[in-house]
């Protein structure tokens, strides 16, 4: 994946046009499931696992899910001209 700095939109992350279809079709494909971390003790601990079609992605503990949602919120929100526009 190709990174790139946006010049017009400071601060927001953004790839290079080559990378579009991938990105997409890896985005249309993620999804959460329910999931649990093994904690040291061996006890369960809820979690969300996150996964693009069946290759697992990664795994948040529920408080890290929560805080991921509302950056999610947030990032939405601050897209020009998005109707959830925060500011």
């Amino acid at each position: 994946m190709t990174v790139a700095v946006n010049h017009h939109m400071p601060g927001i992350f953004t790839t290079e046009p080559s990378d579009y279809k991938a990105h997409t079709e890896k985005s249309e494909r993620t999804h959460a499931r329910p999931a649990f971390i093994n904690n040291e003790y061996g006890y369960p601990d809820p979690a969300v696992g996150l996964f693009a079609g069946k290759k697992f992605l990664g795994i948040v503990h529920l408080d890290d899910a929560e805080r991921l949602i509302n950056e999610i919120r947030f990032s939405i929100g601050e897209h020009p001209g998005s109707e959830h526009q925060t500011a």
